[in-house]
Formats: structure tokens, C-alpha cells, sequence
């Protein structure tokens, strides 16, 4: 049975979701392997922790706020003013 946050228990990658969900850009991608890839959406991966920032940040200006909740998968909810 996978470990979760709500038993009590933090997963190597909590903090990222965190510093994510509060839209902390800088802290978020200081927590990232300089080779990493992240894919939103459909959208091609950004490679690279300099792609990463451009891309979240592009992101970041497109929307209100960011939840994602840690279950026995990973769900994003996007918060968009209209």
C-alpha cells in the first residue's frame, strides 16, 4: 500500500507540490535535477531547470492559483479568473 501525506507521511517530492501550489517559482525549481523534464498538458517536455522556469512561469501569469492533492495519484486543479 503507497504512503501518503495524510497518514502522516511526506514523500520525497512533497515540498516541490508545496512550493508549487503557493506559486513559490524559484523555490520550486531549486528542488529540480539540472536534467530534469516536466511536461503540463499536452504541451512538449521543457528539459532543463532554465526551460522549466520559463515555462511555469508561463503558466504562473495565465492563472489565479495551483492545488494539487497528494492521493494514491496526483491531481491538479487549476484556478483561472475569466
Amino acid at each position: 500500500m503507497p504512503l501518503r501525506e495524510e497518514d502522516g507521511m511526506k514523500h520525497w517530492f512533497s515540498d516541490l507540490y508545496t512550493h508549487i501550489d503557493a506559486m513559490r517559482l524559484e523555490d520550486f525549481v531549486a528542488g529540480l535535477t539540472p536534467d530534469v523534464e516536466v511536461v503540463v498538458g499536452t504541451n512538449p517536455a521543457m528539459k532543463g531547470r532554465e526551460q522549466v522556469k520559463a515555462g511555469i512561469r508561463q503558466l504562473f501569469s495565465a492563472i489565479d492559483g495551483i492545488q494539487f492533492s497528494l492521493r494514491d495519484s496526483i491531481a491538479m486543479r487549476l484556478r483561472q479568473s475569466c
